[in-house]
């Protein structure tokens, strides 16, 4: 298979895994994301409070830095962030709660800052939902 193969199913597959990380059912959400302003909600919901949990709907797969790759540093960094009303994580938000190594902290925040959400459900309204998503980095060999 070639690479770009490979790397379209490690993509999906990582979705699904993070899909069921966060107990949430690989499927589109009911509502969708707001486009432009905001709603008058500003409260910010755990998974439990809300109808539907965030779910990743796109973007880039997690870089693996070389460094810390070629030394053997593998393990799980796991993040906080805010998933706002537009699907988008809330920078400011951002929180690492597992560390492995810095650089690989440093990937894992720039892979959730790029990732687009569908966002968190209220009663079919999109609502900023504060949510943790674990991050696996494996050396595999070949």
């Amino acid at each position: 298979m070639t690479s770009s193969v490979l790397r379209l199913i490690a993509v999906n597959l990582l979705a699904v895994a993070l899909a069921c990380a966060m107990n949430t059912r690989y499927e589109r959400a009911t509502c969708q994301p707001l486009k432009r302003g905001r709603s008058a909600d500003t409260m910010v919901y755990d998974t439990t409070q809300v109808t539907n949990r965030p779910v990743i709907f796109g973007g880039p797969p997690p870089r693996y830095p070389d460094a810390p790759r070629n030394a053997g540093i593998q393990g799980r960094v796991v993040v906080s962030v805010i998933i706002g009303q537009d699907g988008r994580a809330e920078k400011n938000s951002i929180l690492v709660l597992e560390h492995l190594d810095p650089s690989i902290d440093r990937a894992a925040i720039d892979y959730v800052t790029h990732t687009i959400f569908q966002p968190g459900c209220l009663v079919g309204l999109p609502v900023r939902t504060r949510v943790q998503i674990p991050i696996e980095y494996k050396v595999r060999s070949l």
